[in-house]
């Protein structure tokens, strides 16, 4: 069973990899989700997909979120928090649902290059815009 970390799952690429990703329920197990600012729509993919981490653009959105969370999620914020949950060792694979908005060089580079945290052999990566892509 591949664990994945969706990297913009309340837009709308991070929602149709959820969809995706209920029809094969034994193959893939969601552990973490990362979003900008939609936090009912993160809250509602906390409570269907129990995740372990998640993660927000802003910490002020931590803030807000927190207190609706369950006590086994733990929450993160900024570009460094992203860092850490990739950096996981039960996340096998990064979708990257993003607009681009957020400085992703890093996170690439951690994926890409430094995977020996999480034990990753292949790391793969989906791209989801030029934007996005560009950056490699």
């Amino acid at each position: 069973m591949k664990k994945i970390l969706i990297l913009g799952s309340t837009g709308s690429i991070g929602q149709n990899t959820l969809n995706d990703i209920r029809a094969f329920p034994d193959q893939f197990k969601v552990v973490a989700l990362a979003a900008g600012s939609n936090l009912e729509e993160l809250k509602r993919q906390v409570d269907e997909w129990c995740p372990s981490w998640v993660c927000l653009a802003q910490k002020p959105s931590v803030e807000k979120i927190l207190p609706a969370l369950p006590s086994s999620v733990k929450a993160l914020a900024g570009e460094q928090g992203m860092i850490e949950i990739v950096q996981k060792k039960e996340v096998d694979l990064v979708v990257f649902a993003t607009t681009g908005h957020l400085p992703m060089g890093d996170i690439f580079f951690e994926v890409l290059f430094n995977p020996a945290p999480n034990n990753i052999a292949e790391p793969v990566l989906i791209f989801t815009n030029s934007q996005t892509s560009a950056l490699l």
